[in-house]
């Protein structure tokens, strides 16, 4: 599809905003009109190469697998709630999850401690024995297909080529379905995947983590595939304890590659923290030898003591600070996802009130939210009947006090996820340009707007704290 923004899927999914496409498919963020909840839409791109009836057989296949991966309960697998196919197009309708993938993080900060790398495989590698005890086979773990909640969740998703065990990656007509750099040796060699290569693509997901870059990497994909058949990836140089669990896992033959429960004991090992050294015991005669010196030296403590007491205050007073004042600088952001309705008179990066000057006519602010980005990219700002004093219409305010332009944002009111305002990121509400305004649903129950941030015009790494204001007529 050209565009397929406000398109409504099977009368109920809104596609609101794209925020991912790769080549097996585009991602969503949506809105579910019935169950009134944010969705991730992911329409799977189905290869040009197929004729009719491989295409008709990967429809029926990715329907089944849709309902089979939909029954699956695991905080590590991403839930699926329905399958819409349109126009011969598959479309998984999934849980929306608001975080980081594990190829962002790594990409954008750099290679991750072997540690945190060993905690995250734990959890994936208990996500992956739930999908393969139900008979699933995923075939696209890489880290992209790696969500990393700021709650430490973390959330294996795109079961979109995920089938069921015995299936191949390659067609008839020769195309290939899966990532190159992260498929195993016998599913590039068209042999079918299996639990066993899906341990092969975590072990290439974790080595991608931990070294910044994947066990095979080459220009292009043929000659990924080609080096995944016929030489060993390169030993990695940053993993420490991780290193048996990535070349147990990373061995080319299914017979002798590392099982799962081998996998998840050394995984276990490789994330327990280390036990800190024992401090050695003093002996009898040491603190014989010392005895004299400690009445003197306590004494002297006693009386630094008294004198910082004297000099503080008289009385049990504190005394005031003499130094330097202290910094001011830009408030700290509420807590992440936990927007709240904030006193008129706070000003901050959100200042109470915007226009009134030269006959302009003035907003009023109505509800605030903060947050940090990446590691929160969504919030929903309430408003009861008290907060938003009678207003029918509503504009939208996005601030970055320390890096304006970095972040763009797109918005919505709940219930109208047609109307949509757009922006970019402000230095202070009193120069960010105010959106066209959002109708607020009528009657006395609470309205909320939605917020998502991303990279702006001039996007870069690192975290960008945001703030969130919604203003009505005074």
């Amino acid at each position: 599809m050209a565009d397929s923004r406000d398109r409504l899927l099977a009368g109920r999914y809104r596609l609101i905003e794209q925020i991912g496409r790769g080549g097996m498919g585009t991602v969503w963020w949506a809105h579910d009109e019935v169950e009134d909840r944010e969705v991730a839409v992911k329409e799977v791109h189905l290869p040009p190469s197929l004729d009719h009836r491989e295409r008709m057989n990967l429809l029926r296949r990715t329907d089944r697998e849709a309902l089979a991966a939909g029954r699956l309960r695991h905080p590590g697998l991403i839930s699926i709630y329905d399958m819409v196919i349109e126009e011969s197009r598959p479309y998984l309708i999934m849980e929306y999850v608001a975080a980081r993938s594990l190829e962002d993080v790594f990409v954008d900060d750099g290679p991750i401690s072997p540690r945190r790398v060993a905690e995250i495989g734990v959890q994936l590698l208990a996500a992956l024995s739930a999908a393969h005890d139900a008979g699933i086979v995923h075939r696209d773990v890489k880290p992209s297909n790696v969500l990393l909640e700021t709650s430490g969740r973390v959330v294996l998703t795109d079961f979109g080529i995920a089938t069921y065990d015995g299936a191949t990656t390659l067609t008839q007509t020769g195309s290939f379905m899966g990532s190159p750099a992260y498929v195993a040796p016998e599913v590039a060699r068209g042999e079918p995947a299996s639990p066993s290569s899906d341990l092969w693509s975590l072990g290439a997901t974790l080595y991608a983590a931990v070294e910044g870059r994947p066990p095979y990497d080459h220009e292009t994909a043929m000659a990924t595939l080609s080096a995944l058949v016929t030489s060993e990836p390169d030993p990695p140089l940053r993993a420490g304890p991780l290193r048996p669990v990535l070349e147990g896992l990373l061995t080319k033959e299914p017979a002798r590659r590392l099982g799962a429960g081998h996998a998840a004991e050394l995984l276990a090992l490789a994330a327990t923290p280390p036990v800190p050294p024992r401090q050695p015991q003093r002996t009898r005669r040491g603190l014989a030898e010392r005895a004299g010196v400690v009445p003197v030296v306590t004494v002297g403590v006693l009386a630094l003591a008294v004198g910082a007491g004297v000099l503080a205050g008289v009385k049990g007073r504190p005394a005031l600070y003499s130094g330097d004042p202290a910094p001011s600088g830009s408030p700290a952001a509420p807590p992440s996802g936990t927007p709240s309705a904030t006193p008129r008179g706070d000003g901050g990066p959100l200042p109470a009130t915007i226009g009134g000057e030269a006959g302009a006519p003035s907003v009023t602010r109505l509800a605030r939210g903060g947050a940090s980005w990446p590691a929160t990219s969504t919030l929903t700002l309430r408003l009861d009947e008290d907060a938003r004093d009678g207003a029918e219409r509503v504009s939208v305010v996005v601030t970055c006090p320390s890096g304006p332009r970095r972040l763009s944002f797109t918005a919505y009111a709940v219930g109208d996820p047609r109307s949509l305002v757009r922006g970019t990121c402000a230095a202070t509400g009193a120069d960010a340009p105010m959106t066209r305004s959002l109708r607020l649903p009528a009657g006395g129950s609470p309205a909320r707007i939605r917020v998502r941030v991303r990279p702006g015009p001039d996007a870069r790494s690192g975290p960008v704290a945001w703030y969130a204001g919604v203003y009505g007529a005074a």
